[in-house]
């Protein structure tokens, strides 16, 4: 009883649960998973675009502006030789309140301003009185600042001599209240079978676009982009009053302000990171500036009601000592030593901008992949967990599936098995020959058609299903492979031997090759050959030659050469007949058109 049926034993009903649990395994697998589906990752920098909106005009003296009016609050000692004091809040002018890189904005919030004034030798020394005040010294102290002397007076180098510097440090007034807006989009490359389709997309556009060239570009008649505003945490977050633009809302820009992109990622500059302090009070985010950082995330495949890309809109915010150093000259002298200008060190949020995400599109290399792999796990998986049961923890009937399974080759014992087989069939053949004198005495390949059709009559005689032309088509079925060469109504006797031993590991045509003495053999035959066998064909090889030698010896030549061509009946294959005396078949006298043995069975004398 086979284990594969379902209705006749446990383990039929066992394997065909493994079947359909695996089955729904793989549907989950290739469908959940989406294991045809293959992704790229989209770029975006070509797509941003940035602008900045005024604020509107605050005092500079609010008194709601603490760090305005009592500044001192706010002062920080980073180190023994160096410390933050700030004097108080200023507007910057709109220039000067925001940097704008390629994707990237900066808005200070705190600042150090250093006033330079830089002279030569003729204005930092008086060469006539060396008591006099020199006039550098005295425009110095005009601009309530500090002479540096940078070289000596009897120094004979040319270019600035001394300079005049002027610190002061404080707060920009309100930075976080300034408004700006962008616009987004996302590229993707390398999609397709050959991978030379691509997908872009912007929320300009009023529908994405594909393209197999990326040259010309076609709409894929979807609804664009749907941007959606996220806080560090993956949950939905309020800017310019909304979470979601659509793309009719984005067209025109999505924009809000410092604020409230800060609060969005749960900070404000008034914020302290506990690691940047290592346990003390540390500097506020106004002081030192941060990180701002806007994750644009594109999905093609999200749970959103919405046909298109979604971009998830991340916003993260990291405190950082975050500087940008800015200079700005009044006048420069061409003799290269005079000058005025301003050399300004800003702190502020930084807002950068990063393009990730995942459009996915259908591979089909890994479509066919998926579908091998699940057509494997159906067919490998089940019989495995079967067969280890079938062939360990069921007793005695352990033993009869092992051996079942189980196929041990031993070219020797496989090579007699089918030579006696081979014998048998040869019988076989006889007898139905015989039978009700289908075939005359002495003549070769007797087994008629006709005959052929009373067996089927016999065998199918309680099918009745079948109708006597049904019939007689398996049996012109069947002559189609046993007829006769020279007579299309006779089976021939080898053809119908094959035929009998066609699924066996060894067939007739291996034995004659593997004992044939003359054949050439390759090179990895003679290397990976079985040695027992090929020791016991030497040895019948040489108990031959010494058989045939003793016979010559004792017998006359003549009388040797006569019995060693006395031909061998292959009638007597399976009779029970002697067929090692050569004698017992000459004794017969009868005229016979059969093969020798050394063309039906040349395996009996080996090379």
């Amino acid at each position: 009883m086979g284990i594969d049926n379902c209705w006749h034993s446990v383990l039929g009903w066992l394997m065909c649960i493994l079947k359909v649990t695996t089955l729904v395994w793989s549907a989950v697998f290739l469908f959940w998973m989406r294991a045809y589906s293959n992704s790229v990752v989209p770029s975006g920098g070509s797509f941003l675009e940035l602008w900045i909106e005024p604020a509107a005009e605050v005092p500079a003296a609010d008194s709601s502006l603490s760090y305005c009016t009592d500044p001192a609050q706010y002062d920080y000692n980073y180190s023994e030789r160096f410390s933050y004091r700030m004097s108080g809040c200023e507007h910057l002018p709109f220039g000067e309140s925001y940097v704008k890189g390629e994707a990237t904005l900066f808005f200070p919030t705190s600042l150090d301003d250093t006033y330079v004034m830089t002279f030569g030798s003729g204005k930092c020394f008086d060469h006539v009185n060396a008591s006099a005040v020199a006039e550098a010294e005295l425009l110095c102290q005009q601009a309530q600042g500090t002479l540096f002397y940078l070289r000596s007076r009897t120094s004979s180098a040319g270019g600035i001599a001394c300079e005049c510097r002027r610190q002061r440090s404080f707060f920009a007034a309100v930075p976080e209240k300034q408004r700006f807006l962008l616009t987004h989009g996302f590229l993707a490359s390398n999609m397709g079978v050959l991978g030379n389709d691509r997908m872009r997309g912007s929320t300009r556009f009023s529908s994405n676009q594909q393209s197999s060239d990326g040259l010309s570009w076609s709409d894929m008649q979807d609804e664009g982009i749907l941007t959606v505003i996220q806080d560090d945490q993956g949950r939905e977050c309020l800017i310019g009053g909304s979470s979601r633009f659509q793309p009719q809302e984005s067209r025109l820009g999505i924009g809000a302000s410092i604020e409230e992109w800060l609060r969005c990622a749960g900070v404000d500059l008034q914020w302290t990171d506990p690691g940047i302090s290592g346990g003390s009070a540390g500097p506020v985010a106004r002081l030192t500036g941060l990180e701002l950082a806007i994750e644009l995330e594109y999905r093609n495949t999200h749970n959103m009601n919405f046909k298109g890309v979604v971009c998830y809109a991340r916003v993260r915010a990291m405190q950082r000592w975050n500087t940008r150093p800015v200079l700005h000259y009044d006048y420069s002298r061409s003799n290269g030593e005079e000058s005025a200008y301003r050399a300004r060190l800003q702190r502020g949020v930084e807002v950068r901008f990063a393009v990730q995400g995942k459009i996915d599109f259908l591979d089909l290399t890994l479509l066919t992949t998926a579908l091998s792999n699940i057509l494997s796990l159906l067919t490998i998986l089940p019989t495995l967990v079967i067969s280890f049961i079938a062939v360990t923890f069921l007793g005695p009937l352990s033993n009869i599936f092992y051996a079942a399974m189980e196929s041990n080759i031993n070219v020797a014992l496989d090579c007699r098995s089918m030579i006696t087989r081979l014998m048998t069939s040869e019988a076989a053949f006889e007898e139905l020959c015989n039978k009700e004198a289908a075939c005359d005495t002495g003549k070769e390949n007797k087994f008629t058609r006709g005959h052929m059709k009373q067996l089927m009559d016999e065998i199918l005689r309680k099918e009745e299903e079948l109708q006597d032309r049904e019939k007689d088509h398996i049996v012109e079925f069947l002559m189609e492979e046993l007829q006769n060469e020279d007579n299309s109504k006779l089976v021939d006797r080898m053809k119908y031997m094959k035929l009998h031993h066609a699924h066996d590991h060894v067939q007739l045509d291996d034995v004659v090759q593997l004992f044939d003495h003359d054949r050439q053999k390759g090179m990895l035959e003679r290397i990976f050959r079985d040695d027992d066998f090929q020791q016991k064909k030497q040895q019948y090889q040489l108990k031959k030659e010494v058989s045939e030698a003793r016979d010559m010896q004792r017998a006359p030549p003549a009388k040797a050469e006569s019995t060693r061509q006395q031909p061998i009946l292959s009638s007597a294959i399976g009779k029970g007949e002697d067929i090692g005396r050569p004698e017992a078949s000459a004794a017969s006298n009868m005229p016979t058109a059969r093969a020798s043995p050394e063309e039906i069975v040349p395996w009996m004398t080996p090379a």
